[in-house]
């Protein structure tokens, strides 16, 4: 028995040393450049490529079997001068011996050095399409087992120009290595790469690394031991860092498990910074279903003067087939800093829904925000034009705490605010706004309420009211989403200080009073000026217990009377002070607004001294007025500055405004003055006359009964 053990390994040695001599014979025997020409010949005609193999084929045998070219090139399809890929060195090695059975075991395989170019035309098709394509084989040979101790990949570049979404990516510098790659895993796998895009721009730097990778084809199963990968780079001209990291991920065609799964975000430039951590707490799940125990977002970040310092968690729950997110617990905790407010407390919960697929969003969020009641519910559909339902209660929002004060003006006319609400022309919306208190210096408004719709490219807020400026404010508006909006509005204004209202919103400050102001209003253009001068429509007002501002009516009659007492005509300027002011008990006026142009023909003053009637228009393209008011007299005992009625009774005096709405001048009409009282010193003449023949007449009646008695 031992001996026919021997001679069977004698034999068997014998065979093996056989072999491997015709094996080394074969290789230091056979030139394998001499048949270049043939390949390169066979990819001409199968391909309509031209393979070039400019550096030699050497083979070896030992330490394993091995082949390496060098200076490789292959062309694209039909264009021989046009080149696809080039390889500068390249060598595999393997075991002879296990190629018997079917099964590769690779000792190394190596790159060194290489070029593709890929190209994605308009109609979508790519170039290499044409090497994708295989011949269906009706008896398909059974997979082959392979084992790759060791692989090498290094200073390959791949450029990508997709033509029909017309921008340009590239890898460059990509490197790839790994120990003992097998259909049933790897081991210390490492990849890194330089990409860059044109659109968004992009230049990152990516690396990844994975300890440990196992795999069962057939069962679909994968596990990753812990996995790390990085992003850092630019996106724009800003700061890009990615980190993800996985300890151990389990992903199979019946599920997916990690422990914990952890991603750091960080974009960084100029005008904003954005730092978030993101935690995945006992992710489960299969192919349909995905869930988490914990999934919590720290976000701290920044963007013209504001910041916040939030915490976001909630369990998490993902439809895989719908692509539907939910965030059934969801809490935001953590603090703003806008403006002037310094750390405003935030403390919101409730809970998120997103369905990808079904393109919706339902979300409702209760709590405080800086120490203020808040509720918000939103609803949004078809996220390509989406229909968007919504309602924010709050109890108190003060945005001077959140919007920095405008920066005082430099004197220098910019060019004007541009209004543009083109990019509203899908709004598709139907909110609604209450809050019990909103401040916005100088405003302070109370009970605020507005409902907006928006639908067919027409906003519409078909009610706003507030009560500010001592009153109520109500109205209702509309406008066109175009380039060039048409804004209607239709004012209501109740008991409300009107000098407050015009001196805010008008910047005009020479009337005083409360009372009752409504309208329709409407406007067209592209920017603020256009508008300005587009205004039409018409306003009604009538204020109680107010001052005309800059004059005092007055004491321009008194000072007048000795003027046209001595018959003296023309213009004569009345200095104009803000320390002047005409009461009033009742003022009434309707106004005509016709493409920036207001006109009124109605004006009416009352007062205990003084009637005041006025008509006249104010351009608000120029910004300037011309107005004519007649003040008379009333039956009063006493005149203005105590002039008494005897000497200014009936008296009219036509006062002229012009100039501009900043500074106007006041000027007395004399002659105007003279002609409009003619007749009523021709009245006073008659009765003096009358007066005289009168007392005349008495004492010769007195006279002529004394000489009857005598």
């Amino acid at each position: 028995m031992k001996q026919i053990v021997k001679y069977a390994l004698y034999g068997a040695g014998g065979v093996v040393l056989l072999g491997g001599g015709a094996l080394a014979y074969i290789v230091a025997t056979f030139d394998p450049n001499a048949l270049k020409p043939q390949i390169e010949q066979l990819v001409l005609d199968e391909k309509q490529r031209t393979l070039k193999l400019n550096g030699p084929i050497k083979l070896s045998i030992l330490p394993s079997l091995g082949a390496t070219l060098s200076d490789v090139s292959l062309s694209e399809r039909n264009a021989p001068t046009q080149q696809f890929a080039q390889i500068s060195d390249a060598r595999v090695s393997l075991q002879f011996w296990p190629l018997l059975k079917k099964k590769v075991i690779v000792d190394a395989v190596e790159l060194h050095g290489a070029q593709v170019k890929l190209v994605r035309n308009a109609q979508g098709e790519f170039n290499f399409a044409d090497l994708m394509s295989k011949e269906e084989d009706p008896q398909p040979n059974p997979p082959v087992d392979f084992d790759i101790s060791r692989i090498r990949v290094d200073k390959v570049n791949v450029a990508f120009d997709d033509q029909q979404a017309g921008r340009q990516m590239s890898l460059s510098e990509l490197a790839l290595a790994a120990d003992g790659l097998t259909l049933k895993g790897a081991r210390n796998l490492d990849f890194s790469t330089r990409a860059q895009v044109s659109k968004p721009l992009l230049d990152v730097q990516l690396k990844t690394r994975l300890n440990q990778l196992d795999m069962d084809t057939e069962a679909k199963r994968f596990e990753l031991d812990d996995l790390q990968s990085s992003v850092e780079g630019k996106l724009d001209a800003e700061t890009l860092k990615l980190n993800l990291a996985a300890p151990k991920l389990s992903l199979s065609g019946n599920g997916a498990s990690a422990e914990l799964l952890t991603l750091d975000a960080l974009l960084s430039g100029a005008a904003r910074k954005l730092d978030a951590k993101f935690r995945l707490e006992n992710l489960s799940g299969d192919s349909k279903q995905i869930a988490a125990r914990a999934f919590v977002v720290d976000v701290d970040g920044q963007q013209a003067g504001t910041a916040a310092k939030l915490k976001i968690s909630s369990p998490l729950g993902f439809d895989v087939d719908k692509l539907a997110l939910s965030l059934s617990r969801l809490a935001i905790q953590g603090n703003i800093t806008a403006g002037p407010a310094k750390a405003a407390p935030v403390d919101l919960s409730g809970h998120l829904n997103l369905g990808l697929q079904a393109q919706h969003l339902d979300t409702a969020l209760a709590g405080k925000l800086d120490g203020n009641g808040l509720n918000l519910s939103a609803d949004v559909k078809n996220f390509s034009q989406p229909a968007v339902r919504f309602e924010l209660k709050a109890d108190r929002l003060d945005l001077d705490r959140y919007i920095a004060p405008a920066k005082a003006d430099s004197g220098k006319a910019g060019p004007p605010a541009k209004i543009d609400l083109s990019a509203l022309k899908d709004l598709n919306i139907d909110g609604r706004i209450s809050v019990g208190q909103l401040k916005k210096a100088p405003l302070d408004a109370r009970e605020v309420r507005v409902v907006i719709a928006a639908k067919h490219g027409l906003i519409n807020v078909p009610l706003a009211s507030l009560k500010a400026f001592g009153g109520d404010i109500a109205a209702s508006a509309t406008a066109t989403a175009t380039a060039s909006p048409r804004i209607t509005v239709k004012p209501k204004l109740s008991n409300v200080d009107i000098h407050a209202v015009l001196k805010q919103f008008a910047n005009f400050d020479r009337l005083e009073g409360r009372g009752f102001v409504e309208g329709d209003l409407a406007v067209q253009g592209s920017d603020a000026t256009a508008m300005k001068h587009s205004v039409s429509g018409n306003l009604r007002a009538k204020l109680n217990d107010g001052a005309l501002r800059g004059i005092n009516i007055g004491k321009t009659l008194r000072d007048a009377k000795a003027t046209l007492a001595n018959f003296q005509g023309g213009e004569k300027t009345v200095a104009s002070s803000p320390n002047e002011k005409t009461d009033f008990t009742e003022l009434t006026a309707s106004l005509l607004l016709a493409q920036g142009l207001v006109s009124n023909k109605d004006l009416s003053m009352k007062s205990p001294l003084i009637r005041v009637n006025g008509e006249g228009e104010a351009d608000l393209k120029s910004e300037t007025v011309n107005y004519l008011i007649k003040a008379a007299l009333v039956a009063t005992s006493k005149g203005q500055e105590g002039a008494s009625r005897d000497e200014l009774r009936g008296l009219t005096i036509p006062v002229r405004v012009k100039g501009s709405f900043a500074e106007p001048k006041y000027s007395l009409d004399l002659s105007a003055a003279l002609k409009d009282n003619a007749g009523v010193k021709l009245e006073e003449k008659k009765a003096e006359v009358k007066q005289e023949i009168k007392q005349k007449a008495d004492e010769a009646i007195k006279k002529g009964l004394k000489g009857l008695f005598k």
